[in-house]
């Protein structure tokens, strides 16, 4: 195949977590693919050449609500004819039921995360041809649920929006629209436990001003429990370590006592313990860079392409 025809189809395309860069990035990596999508954002979607995944119903009630029905979800993926196709690429548990239309296509997963797979989940993974994660945890997660082998290659983070400032603030910063009020609280008690100031950003609209407050911040605080958190590499770019809730094998970012404090129970006293050894720490904001250059975008797209076009070999 020396023109591979691709199509990457996605559930979620919408600005959560980094998707958004990770679409786009899959974009610059493979430009000529045909995404297949209904989440995604207007100035996402004039960029890319889409077609919506809910025109394989003719119903115009699925078309317009099967995104709040899982099992019309499931369903509408299994439906998709992809018979054009190549390769065909997906990116959750509801993408990865689609079914190859023809004995030579390929079916890459890049999989963020698994959390209590269904029996369907565990079916579909068997059509797949070649699983990538987007961390050692994920990894590790595919092997016990689907056993399967898979490639870490982590998701992409655009380092360059992120520059240290010399001057660092008197405040740690946590972000995410998708905070929960718990978090917000046990963040609030350490604060004020401990005498520092936690700046809380859940907006998530603003990027500019989250840059800016990124790279003037002491410190970032993730609370997240995913696999691998794109803002936690965000910080270290922005010259901030990080104070991350990590449970399970560790984490793919931080290093603890080099990059930031791991600590593994979502407590007051565990979060305070954790703040306070940060900031017994002479963290480098350059060194902090440095290692975020490992997860930069272009190291997403180049391994990304030779997934994809050894595969036409």
């Amino acid at each position: 195949m020396t023109n591979p025809k691709i199509a990457i189809v996605s559930d979620w395309s919408t600005n959560t977590n980094g998707f958004e860069q990770f679409m786009h990035s899959l974009h610059e990596a493979l430009p000529n693919a045909l995404f297949y999508t209904d989440f995604i954002t207007p100035d996402t979607r004039s960029k890319f050449k889409t077609l919506n995944i809910s025109t394989a119903y003719s119903s115009k009630f699925l078309h317009n609500f099967y995104k709040f029905f899982p099992i019309f979800q499931e369903k509408i993926f299994k439906k998709l004819n992809l018979s054009k196709f190549d390769i065909i690429i997906t990116n959750d548990r509801n993408s990865m039921k689609i079914q190859k239309n023809r004995k030579n296509q390929i079916h890459i997963c890049y999989f963020r995360g698994i959390s209590n797979p269904k029996k369907s989940d565990q079916q579909s993974a068997q059509n797949v041809d070649i699983f990538i994660a987007d961390s050692a945890k994920t990894q590790k997660n595919i092997k016990q649920h689907y056993n399967k082998p898979s490639t870490v290659i982590h998701p992409p983070v655009d380092v360059d929006r992120f520059e240290p400032a010399r001057i660092r603030g008197d405040y740690y910063l946590m972000s995410g629209h998708q905070l929960s009020n718990n978090q917000i609280k046990l963040a609030k008690l350490a604060a004020t436990k401990i005498g520092i100031k936690i700046n809380i950003n859940t907006s998530g609209n603003d990027k500019q001003s989250f840059v800016t407050a990124l790279n003037n911040s002491k410190g970032y605080i993730s609370l997240s429990p995913d696999s691998f958190d794109p803002a936690q590499v965000e910080a270290l770019a922005a010259g901030s370590p990080v104070i991350a809730y990590n449970k399970d094998i560790g984490s793919d970012i931080v290093q603890n006592s080099e990059s930031g404090i791991l600590f593994d129970r979502l407590t007051i006293d565990s979060l305070t313990d954790a703040i306070q050894q940060a900031e017994q720490i002479d963290f480098l904001p350059g060194t902090l860079r440095r290692k975020a250059k490992r997860f930069d975008k272009s190291l997403f797209i180049t391994k990304i392409r030779k997934i994809v076009y050894d595969q036409t070999n």
